[in-house]
C-alpha cells in the first residue's frame, strides 16, 4: 500500500544515514539491522497479502460462498482487497458482513468504508466489532464516538481485542470504571503481550472473573507468563477447551507439549486444531495432520491456518481443499473476528 510503502522508504533512509556515519556504534549497527527486518516485514506481509487475495478471487470465480471469501478477507487492506469488498457488495452480500471483514484492517481507506457503511445503517456494533485489532488514533477516536451513541460497553470492550497501546489499556480501565462486563474486558486481552495487560489480568482474575475467559484472552500471548497463567487455569480445570482457544496464536515447544497434554486428557480435537489458529510451524502442521486422522472437523483443521500462508500451508489447502472451495475460503480465516484481527494481518 502507499502508506506502507512511504513507511518502508522512510526506514531505508534511516538506514542509509547510518551507513553514511564516520562512526558507527554497536547501538546503530543494532538499530540499522532492526529497521532493516521492520522494512523485509512489510514486504512478506504485502505479499503475503496479495497472496491471499489471489486465492480468494479465484474461489470466488469458481463459486464459493460469498460469506465465506468476505470473512477471509480479514486482516487484508490492500487496495485490491478493498476492490474486493465493493465487489461483493454489488454481488448483494449483506454489509454487515463486509464490516466484520475489516477486522485488523486501519487504513485510510478502511475507516472511510466504514463510516460509509455506517451511514447506510450497518449496525453500531458490527462496526465497533470491525475495529478489533486496530489501534491507531482515528479508531481510538471512532470507539469514543461509538461509545458516545450509546453503544454497549461489552461491544467496545470486545474491539480492542489485539490492541495494547497506552491508550487502549487507558479505555479498558474507563470501561471498567464505567461497569462493563468484565467478561469482555477479559476476552478484550487476546493478543496483548504487555506486562500491563497481565497485570490487568491478574486483577480481574481477583474480581472471580470467570476463568474461560481469562484462558480465552491469553490467545496470541506466548510469554513465559502467559505459559504459566495456562498452567495455573489448568490446575483450576478451566474447561479445557478455552485453555486449547487461548493457545492460538502460540507456537513455541512448550504451547505443543501442552497441546499434547490437552489430547491426552480427552479434549475435544476441534478445539485442539483451533488452537493451531495462526501456526505455521512444521510441528504445527503434523498435528494438523494427525488430528485428521483422529477424526477432527475439516472445517477446523481449514480454519486454522488462518494467518498461515507459508508455502507448507499452501501445499497443505491444495492437498486437502482443492475440491472443497468453500472450505478452500474458509482456510484464510477463522470464524471469530477477535481471531482474525490478531493472526489475519498483513498490514502490521
Amino acid at each position: 500500500s502507499p502508506e506502507k510503502a512511504a513507511e518502508a522508504l522512510e526506514m531505508a533512509k534511516e538506514v542509509k544515514a547510518i551507513r553514511e556515519q564516520e562512526i558507527i556504534t554497536e547501538e546503530d549497527k543494532a538499530r540499522a539491522l532492526d529497521l532493516l527486518r521492520k522494512i523485509e516485514r512489510i514486504y512478506s506481509l504485502e505479499r503475503e497479502a496479495n497472496m491471499v487475495v489471489s486465492a480468494l478471487k479465484e474461489a470466488m470465480e469458481k463459486g464459493a460462498d460469498l460469506y465465506y471469501i468476505a470473512q477471509s478477507l480479514s486482516g487484508v487492506g490492500t487496495p485490491e482487497a478493498i476492490e474486493m469488498r465493493r465487489e461483493l457488495m454489488d454481488k448483494g452480500l449483506r454489509l454487515k458482513y463486509i464490516v466484520e471483514s475489516l477486522a485488523g484492517v486501519g487504513t485510510s481507506e478502511a475507516m472511510e468504508m466504514r463510516r460509509a457503511l455506517m451511514k447506510k445503517g450497518v449496525g453500531l456494533s458490527y462496526i465497533v466489532w470491525s475495529l478489533a485489532g486496530v489501534g491507531t488514533p482515528e479508531a481510538m477516536e471512532m470507539r469514543r464516538g461509538l461509545m458516545e451513541k450509546g453503544l454497549g460497553l461489552r461491544y467496545v470492550a470486545w474491539s480492542l481485542a489485539g490492541v495494547g497501546t497506552p491508550n487502549s489499556m487507558e479505555m479498558r480501565r474507563e470501561l471498567i470504571e464505567k461497569g462493563a462486563d468484565l467478561n469482555y474486558i477479559a476476552e478484550s486481552l487476546a493478543g496483548v503481550d504487555t506486562s500491563e495487560a497481565i497485570k490487568m489480568r491478574r486483577e480481574l482474575m481477583e474480581e472471580k472473573v470467570d476463568s474461560n475467559y481469562i484462558a480465552w484472552g491469553l490467545s496470541g500471548v506466548d510469554t513465559p507468563e502467559a505459559m504459566k497463567m495456562r498452567r495455573e487455569l489448568m490446575e483450576k480445570n478451566v474447561d479445557s477447551g478455552y485453555i486449547a482457544r487461548g493457545l492460538a496464536g502460540v507456537g513455541t515447544s512448550n504451547s505443543m507439549d501442552m497441546r499434547r497434554e490437552l489430547v491426552e486428557k480427552g479434549s475435544d480435537l476441534n478445539y485442539i486444531a483451533e488452537s493451531l489458529t495462526g501456526v505455521g510451524t512444521p510441528e504445527a502442521m503434523d498435528m494438523r495432520r494427525e488430528l485428521m486422522e483422529k477424526g477432527a472437523d475439516l472445517a477446523y483443521i481449514a480454519q486454522s491456518l488462518a494467518g498461515v500462508v507459508t508455502p507448507e500451508a499452501m501445499k497443505f489447502r491444495e492437498e486437502y481443499f482443492k475440491d472443497n472451495l468453500n472450505l478452500m475460503a474458509r482456510s484464510y480465516s477463522s470464524s471469530a473476528i477477535v481471531t482474525n484481527a490478531i493472526f489475519c494481518r498483513y498490514d502490521r
